[in-house]
């Protein structure tokens, strides 16, 4: 080990990754919201993609639910479901889901939490580098 080893590292760990910003659009939801008739073409999904989309019954019933409200009360089988899910499949749905609750929030709220333009984590889009729909 170098004796610079703790200096790279700590040299590494401020050395953010910079993103290109992605282009600005308009928020879906909100779109919708405020007149259903007029949202634009490119994101309207088409009958055959939507089909693709929704069409997994192999899976559905098979994949975890796991109640929180449960969970955070202490309850064990819900603790095993949860312990299984984890091993077995990586994720699990969620009963009584706060992503929900935060999509549901008006706009205004929701922007709080928007993520710059440079960044990846936060709410909103990253990676549109064009107004087009992609297929």
């Amino acid at each position: 080990m170098s004796l610079n080893a703790h200096e790279d590292l700590a040299t590494e760990v401020e050395e953010s990754p910079s993103f290109p910003p992605s282009i600005s659009l308009d928020n879906v939801q909100e779109m919708v919201r405020n007149n259903p008739f007029q949202v634009p073409e490119r994101y309207l999904a088409s009958q055959e993609e939507l089909e693709k989309a929704n069409y997994m019954p192999h899976l559905s019933s098979e994949i975890p639910v796991i109640n929180l409200e449960l969970l955070l009360n202490g309850n064990k089988e819900e603790l095993l479901k949860l312990d299984v899910a984890c091993k077995e499949w990586g994720f699990f749905q969620k009963m009584k889901d706060a992503a929900s609750e935060f999509f549901n929030l008006p706009i205004e709220e929701k922007n709080k939490y928007a993520m710059p333009s440079n960044e990846i984590h936060g709410y909103g889009k990253t990676g549109a580098i064009s107004g087009e729909k992609s297929s």
